[in-house]
């Protein structure tokens, strides 16, 4: 992640930006593919998948070495039916603008993350890592929704406004990813474990959508009788009218990449804007060629959605 609002209007800039002209259900397609591997995570408690382990697949994806991965969008277009290529090809383009947000904003989180956690606050320490990930991100969504739209979570329903998409266009990306996690890193899962995960997905944002703020407080009071911090408070939106953030970083203060050890100061609309540059490459390339493993590693630096760059010394389709 970042989260989900952030990466639907980045991925609706990319399309400003660029020369994809996509409209109806090929463009749901982009937008939900701007959700990258993050609805997997939605099935990690689905008897159904568990031998597949899909919130691993998720963070295995998100850590191990991308460059097959993305390369592998490409080729396998050509396996599917010629009926779901469209909706397939535009989820893929909206898949390299997740990884694109990602790669370049992660650091930035990552950072916060830890610098909150080690801050010496009662009884938060790197176990509620969790927690405070998806605090920083959801803070970051509730600002540039407001920034953008004007609107808060009390009429913008994510689960509803963001998750769209017909059973078809679901059925395709399905497809495209069961070929592509196969292709890259031989592990075999189903066609429909990505169809079933956003379906998953939807159901978790509309149940925890709070439009006045009273849900979340309660069942955070609830949860928090039983651990220290609550993830629904940190994973479910605020209806604020905010504006700015610190975990944006606008003033510009120091922080270090948790990866490489550069110090910088950049904000996160720095990093937004170096993204929109980089998704503006890859879809170029996806688009016009080539794109194959030379020349994503080309583009990419072989940097991870993590924003690291693994070591390649992982067994083909281990996931430990």
């Amino acid at each position: 992640m970042p989260s989900m609002i952030t990466h639907d209007l980045f991925a609706k800039d990319l399309l400003e930006a660029s020369d994809l002209h996509l409209a109806g259900e090929v463009e749901r397609a982009f937008l939900l593919g701007a959700q990258g591997p993050d609805p997997l995570y939605f099935l990690r408690f689905d008897p159904r998948y568990a031998a597949q382990a899909p919130g691993t697949v998720a963070q295995y994806l998100h850590t191990r070495n991308t460059v097959p991965l993305l390369a592998s969008l490409r080729r396998c277009l050509r396996l599917l039916p010629a009926t779901r290529e469209p909706a397939a090809h535009a989820y893929a383009a909206g898949f390299l603008a997740h990884y694109a947000l990602d790669s370049k904003a992660h650091p930035l989180v990552y950072a916060l993350e830890y610098r909150i956690c080690d801050a010496g606050v009662e009884g938060l320490t790197r176990q509620s890592k969790g927690e405070v990930h998806h605090a920083i991100e959801h803070e970051l969504d509730e600002v540039l929704l407001y920034r953008r739209t004007g609107e808060t979570v009390a009429a913008h329903n994510p689960g509803r406004e963001i998750l769209q998409g017909a059973r078809a266009t679901l059925d395709a990306a399905g497809e495209l990813c069961a070929h592509v996690v196969g292709m890259a890193y031989h592990r075999k899962i189903s066609e429909h474990l990505y169809g079933d995960a956003v379906r998953a997905y939807r159901a978790v944002e509309r149940l925890l959508w709070s439009p006045t703020g009273r849900k979340r407080a309660v069942l955070g009071a609830i949860e928090e009788s039983a651990r220290p911090f609550s993830l629904v408070k940190a994973f479910t939106h605020r209806p604020l009218k905010i504006e700015r953030t610190w975990f944006a970083n606008d003033s510009r203060h120091d922080w270090e990449n948790p990866f490489t050890g550069e110090l910088t100061r950049k904000s996160f609309m720095d990093l937004y804007d170096e993204a929109l540059l980089l998704a503006l490459d890859l879809t170029r390339a996806f688009e016009e060629g080539p794109f194959d493993e030379a020349a994503v590693r080309t583009l990419t630096g072989g940097v991870n959605f993590d924003g690291d760059v693994p070591s390649d010394l992982y067994e083909a389709g281990a996931i430990a």
